[in-house]
């Protein structure tokens, strides 16, 4: 498997890395978690991470834009709770890998419920 490399100005940082910090960032926010949905389960078991089919990271020219796909809690504010991920990745990347971070795209693919109640 061929993985993506972004070379930035003296060293080179993984797309999959890209995405572990985007995936950290956002399990720091209370109310939310990255979307599995029927292919992220699926992939998880032939042993592939679900939260890399829910992040996307495209770079270019120093500048990074992010894709989330989030599932987030009945009751917590959706608004809220996207601008709490999207300040939390945003400051992650920018801090850790030194790109601009031009975007934190975020879709809300679901509800989590409390158990018995779905």
């Amino acid at each position: 498997m061929e993985e993506n490399l972004v070379e930035l100005e003296n060293f080179k940082i993984s797309n999959q890395a890209m995405q572990s910090i985007a995936r950290l960032a956002t399990e720091e926010v209370e109310g939310v978690e990255l979307a599995k949905g029927f292919i992220g389960t699926i992939s998880e078991r032939l042993g592939v991470s679900a939260a890399e089919k829910s992040i996307k990271v495209e770079v270019k020219d120093s500048e990074a834009e992010i894709g989330l796909a989030l599932r987030v809690d009945y009751g917590a504010s959706i608004p809220e709770v996207v601008r709490q991920v999207q300040f939390k990745v945003k400051g992650a990347m920018e801090s850790m890998t030194g790109l601009k971070v031009k975007g934190v795209n975020v879709s809300v693919e679901g509800i989590n419920f409390s158990p018995g109640r779905e």
